[in-house]
């Protein structure tokens, strides 16, 4: 037996059907149809309120993310900026050293933030370490 599927792909739906096959002179022709369906997908949306159309139900893990991508690129360039201050030897190799310098104990959040020197650097003369 030769069959054939035939599928209608849209935005929140899937349709499809079967259905038997039988060559005539040449050509290929339906003889019985076997089954078929739709599968319909939810949009992805909140329940509208207020006359208004619903949030995407990925809001919050999209804000998440974005929150989180953030964190890291902000660490990731302090993490970047120290390592340039440690290449020009203008922060001295030990942790505990610059721990003391930054006048924060370690564990602290803002330990080793060279924008805190940045800032007392207006009020007074900083040294290389």
């Amino acid at each position: 037996m030769r069959w054939r599927l035939g599928l209608d792909l849209g935005t929140n739906s899937i349709g499809w059907w079967a259905f038997r096959v039988e060559r005539n002179n040449d050509r290929w022709v339906v003889a019985e149809s076997l089954d078929g369906g739709v599968r319909i997908f939810p949009d992805g949306r909140e329940p509208s309120k207020g006359g208004r159309v619903g949030d995407s139900s990925a809001v919050a893990r999209r804000v998440a993310r974005g929150m989180r991508r953030n964190r890291d690129r902000g660490k990731n360039r302090m993490d970047q900026l120290i390592e340039t201050l440690l290449k020009l030897d203008l922060l001295p190799d030990d942790e505990d050293e610059r721990a003391r310098l930054f006048g924060n104990k370690k564990g602290d959040g803002a330990c080793f933030n060279p924008y805190r020197l940045r800032a007392e650097a207006l009020e007074r003369a900083l040294t290389p370490h």
